[in-house]
């Protein structure tokens, strides 16, 4: 069993610790990679204005459905990397992305870089003022390990006038997620 720690004891609690921060009533919050369901349920019990869940994955979609069965959302089946391009210009309070393979499904299906990097560039153009990216690495993969590297080198590139950049690693974990809170300025 892990040890539990104060503020968090996963880089999971410290992205709900900061979707805690920017989440209310009014909110329109994506999740960009539903996966089983587990970040799209913790997002529904935020009580955002709205809130869609999106996946390629058809199993993740069954799953993400059952989960927030009892609450308001809309789960689509969608690829990360064009479902931007739906929205209407600076409307999200919150996009997620909890990036890799699908936790208990294969593992040779993953998030890539290419669609990722698209993703996350068509994103900055959706966000509200004050809205962020929530964003989940595993380097613990090889393409994780590319992905992971890439959005830093992106991230880096954001201007500090118009964007704040934060991100965590537990150091003393071996391949440890990282994660990267990206803010709009107001």
């Amino acid at each position: 069993m892990r040890p539990r720690f104060t503020p968090f004891s996963s880089h999971l609690e410290l992205a709900e610790r900061y979707w805690s921060e920017i989440i209310n009533s009014n909110s329109f919050v994506v999740d960009m990679t539903a996966g089983n369901g587990h970040d799209t349920l913790k997002l529904a019990q935020r009580k955002p204005a709205r809130l869609v869940a999106i996946d390629i994955q058809p199993s993740s979609i069954e799953k993400t459905k059952e989960k927030v069965k009892d609450f308001p959302a809309e789960v689509l089946i969608r690829d990360h990397s064009l479902y931007p391009d739906e929205l209407d210009d600076e409307t999200v309070t919150l996009a997620v992305y909890n990036l890799g393979y699908l936790p208990g499904g294969d593992k040779t299906l993953t998030t890539l870089t290419k669609t990722t990097l698209i993703s996350l560039n068509k994103m900055l153009d959706k966000l509200q003022k004050g809205g962020a990216l929530s964003i989940m690495c595993y380097p613990g993969h090889e393409e994780g390990a590319l992905e992971e590297n890439a959005i830093l080198e992106w991230a880096s590139q954001l201007s500090k006038e118009k964007w704040m950049v934060v991100h965590t690693r537990f150091m003393n974990r071996k391949d440890s997620p990282s994660y990267l809170w990206i803010a709009k300025a107001l």
